[in-house]
């Protein structure tokens, strides 16, 4: 809709009149034979829709607000120039259905097979993107969804890989059932913040399966990290929420599940995580909740740095994980209470489900992983064995107020 306005004498009369979007078509046989040439004669609100073929496309800049409609998934090869295959400049554009192949490869630049620069209301959907330096880059951008795309890197070393879906300096972004693999992370984020990360597969990445970096404010719901370099790294960020994740398969000498730095006031809920070197490692990570979680089967359950404060676990379940906990300090500021743990040996005579003595979950063995490497080769040892059980009874090397005061007698 148009509104125009004329004054004549001293009335103003003003004049609507609408404009209607219209379909533009390409294909093979059509008069518009490619999606630059569709382009050029397209306006604000029209849609471009693509039908099956393959297209040669290489920085194809977006200037106006339209529809990139791809028919049973044409393929736009960028055939591997250095640039990107699409840059997107302008508000409210739409790329759904579309098979991106071969974006540039740069390591000086970050090059994409979806550029988005500056702009807002952007909805990428539906997309195949395979073998792109990045595959979905979002660069100062706002309001934006990015769903049910399935982002296929070409699994090269970590420093020749970017990123499937990257945001840098964006807000209010929703990332949505998309699946990431091969790349050096899965899903990154830096300065994002008021953002949602829900049900996605981030798996067999180099690095990290989600990456958060000065991000604010931010959940991530029903993910599942499977066999990444790592898992998750929060850093540097406050207030996240994370709720109904599977962590699982990280493995390596610096692997885990989930890797909280220097974050504070945040919320971790009813996650599994299972099957990693290190299920959570936290480093000056102060005031969050972390309940309801299920940690099983880990090397390390936790590894809970000495500069962490006031954090508080809660009804979480320690399950046949080699270590439950370890510390590089003697002191514990944070609140252990009312957690499962399988290691527990104590009784519940009041029969109130709690444990009637305190559980101490660090064991001598794992303040000498922390100290010598080459403890490893005494795991299981009688040695070991007979040294955790003396150091429980009388503690001096282990921090003796890390403890839950009441310990749950049976898995939650």
């Amino acid at each position: 809709m148009m509104v125009s306005k004329i004054v004549f004498g001293c009335f103003i009369f003003q004049i609507t009149s609408f404009v209607f979007a219209k379909d533009i078509v390409v294909c093979a046989s059509c008069d518009l034979k490619t999606p630059q040439e569709a382009y050029a004669v397209a306006k604000d609100g029209d849609r471009l829709l693509i039908k099956a073929g393959r297209y040669f496309v290489q920085n194809f800049t977006i200037d106006k607000s339209l529809d990139l409609i791809g028919e049973d998934l044409p393929i736009f090869d960028g055939q591997t120039p250095q640039t990107h295959i699409i840059q997107i400049n302008k508000a409210n554009v739409k790329i759904v259905g579309i098979h991106f192949k071969n974006a540039g490869n740069s390591t000086l630049n970050d090059l994409a097979a979806i550029y988005v620069n500056e702009t807002e209301k952007c909805y990428i959907a539906n997309n195949l993107i395979e073998d792109s330096f990045f595959g979905i880059y979002l660069a100062g951008s706002k309001s934006c969804t990015i769903i049910d795309n399935k982002i296929l890197g070409p699994n090269r070393v970590e420093f020749e890989s970017g990123n499937a879906i990257h945001i840098w300096k964006g807000e209010d972004m929703n990332i949505v059932n998309n699946e990431t693999t091969g790349h050096r992370d899965g899903i990154y984020f830096e300065f994002v913040s008021d953002s949602r990360i829900v049900g996605n597969k981030s798996h067999h990445n180099q690095r990290y399966g989600l990456h958060f970096m000065f991000s604010n404010r931010n959940e991530f719901k029903k993910n599942h990290f499977t066999q990444n370099g790592s898992g998750v790294a929060v850093m540097y960020s406050k207030k996240i929420l994370m709720e109904d994740n599977v962590f699982t398969d990280s493995w390596g000498p610096a692997a885990f599940g989930l890797l909280l730095k220097d974050i504070s006031d945040s919320t971790i809920s009813q996650n599994l995580i299972n099957k990693n070197t290190v299920g959570i490692y936290m480093e000056g990570s102060n005031r969050s909740q972390l309940y309801e979680n299920n940690l099983i089967d880990n090397g390390w359950a936790i590894r809970l740095m000495g500069n962490c404060d006031d954090n508080v676990f809660t009804h979480n379940n320690f399950k046949n994980n080699t270590f439950e906990a370890s510390t590089n300090s003697s002191q514990n500021n944070n609140k252990f209470f009312q957690n499962y743990w399988s290691g527990y040996e104590g009784y519940d005579l009041d029969r109130d489900g709690l444990g009637d003595i305190p559980y101490r979950p660090v064991r001598l063995s794992s303040v000498m992983m922390e100290k010598f490497s080459f403890s490893f080769l005494l795991i299981k040892s009688l040695f070991l064995n007979i040294a955790d059980k003396a150091e429980s009874l009388f503690p001096s090397l282990t921090p003796e107020t890390l403890q839950d005061e009441k310990p749950l007698m049976q898995e939650l």
